[in-house]
C-alpha cells in the first residue's frame, strides 16, 4: 500500500514540477512573444497563473503524503511517527531537500496567486523560484550517490528537469489554455473554430522552437546520466534499472516522432483545416508524456546497477 501511494506521490509531484516550471516559461516565452491581444496576453496569463498556483499547493499536498511513505518505510511497529518523521526531516539529507522544496512551493504559491493580475515583476521572480524548485530533485535522486561523474550526473538531473519542463510542461499549459478557450475574442464575429486555430497557429510559432531546445536538454542529460550509473552494456538489459530506463527511452521516443509529425504535418494546416486534428495531436503527445513520467516515478526508487552490488 505504501509502495503504491509513493508512487502515485512521485507522479503528481512531477506533474506539479513540469507544470509550474511550463507554466513559466509558457508566460514568459511563448504567450507574450506571440503577438496576440492585449485581451489574450491577459486571458492566458491569468490561466497559467492560476495552474501554476494550483500546481503548487498540490505540490505540498504530494510532499507530506512522500514523507508519510518514507516514515512508514524507515519505522518499526514500535517506533513513534512522530519521532522517526522528525530525525526523516531534521537529520538527513532527504529532509533537507524535502523542507526545501516544500518551502518553494508554498511561495510559488503565494506569487503564482499574486501575478494573476499579471504583473511582470512577479512573473521575473517566479522564473527564478521555479528554476529552484526544478533543482530540488536532483539532491534527492541516485545523482547524489553516483560513484562516478558524481558532479556531471547532479547537473544532468537538474538539466533533466529543466529539458522536460520547457518541452512537456509548456505543452501542458498551452494545452489547457487552448482547450479552455483563451483565445477568443468576446467581439469578434469570427467562428470560435477559426479563432481557435489562429491562436493555435501563433502559439506554435513560438513553442516549437522551445520545445526543441527541451527534448534535446533531456537527450543530452539523460545520456549523461546514464553513463553515470550503467558502466557495462550488461547493466542496460540485465538489470531492473536498465530495462525501466530502456522503457523511459521508447518512450520519449514515441513523444519526439509525436512532436515531430504534429510540427510537421499538422502544424502547416491548423489554419486550413481547422484545430481539432492539432488540438487531438496534442492530447496524445500529452498521454505519451504522461506515461514517461510514470515510467521516471518508478526509475527514480530502483537501485542503479553499482548500488545493487554494494548491497
Amino acid at each position: 500500500m505504501t509502495e503504491t501511494i509513493g508512487l502515485v506521490a512521485r507522479f503528481v509531484a512531477y506533474v506539479c514540477i513540469l507544470c509550474i516550471v511550463g507554466g513559466v516559461a509558457f508566460r514568459l516565452l511563448v504567450l507574450t512573444r506571440s503577438r496576440l491581444t492585449t485581451g489574450t496576453v491577459g486571458r492566458g496569463s491569468r490561466r497559467t497563473a492560476a495552474i501554476g498556483a494550483y500546481a503548487s499547493l498540490l505540490l505540498v499536498v504530494t510532499d507530506i503524503a512522500k514523507l508519510g511513505v518514507q516514515t512508514a518505510e524507515m519505522r518499526f511497529s514500535t517506533d513513534s511517527w512522530i519521532t522517526v518523521g522528525s530525525t526523516m526531516l531534521f537529520h538527513t539529507s532527504w529532509g533537507t531537500v524535502w523542507m526545501m522544496q516544500v518551502a518553494c512551493a508554498i511561495l510559488l504559491a503565494m506569487t503564482f496567486t499574486l501575478a494573476r493580475k499579471d504583473a511582470l515583476p512577479r512573473w521575473n521572480m517566479l522564473a527564478l523560484m521555479s528554476i529552484g524548485l526544478a533543482a530540488t530533485p536532483a539532491f534527492a535522486s541516485h545523482a547524489m550517490s553516483a560513484e562516478r561523474l558524481k558532479q556531471y550526473s547532479i547537473a544532468a538531473d537538474v538539466t533533466h528537469v529543466l529539458g522536460a519542463s520547457l518541452w512537456i510542461g509548456t505543452l501542458l499549459v498551452m494545452f489547457a489554455s487552448i482547450i479552455g478557450n483563451d483565445g477568443d475574442e468576446p467581439r469578434s464575429e469570427q467562428p470560435r473554430s477559426e479563432m481557435r486555430a489562429n491562436y493555435i497557429d501563433a502559439l506554435l510559432r513560438k513553442f516549437s522552437p522551445l520545445a526543441l531546445v527541451g527534448s534535446a536538454l533531456v537527450v543530452c542529460s539523460g545520456v549523461v546520466s546514464a553513463l553515470a550509473h550503467l558502466e557495462h552494456i550488461a547493466d542496460v538489459t540485465g538489470t531492473p534499472y536498465g530495462q525501466k530506463l530502456i522503457a523511459k527511452v521508447i518512450c520519449v521516443g514515441v513523444v519526439v516522432l509525436l512532436g515531430w509529425r504534429n510540427w510537421k504535418f499538422v502544424t502547416p494546416r491548423v489554419k486550413t483545416e481547422g484545430p481539432r486534428r492539432m488540438t487531438r495531436g496534442m492530447a496524445i503527445e500529452i498521454l505519451v508524456a504522461l506515461v514517461v513520467i510514470g515510467v521516471t516515478a518508478t526509475l527514480v526508487v530502483t537501485p542503479p546497477p553499482a548500488q545493487m552490488m554494494s548491497h
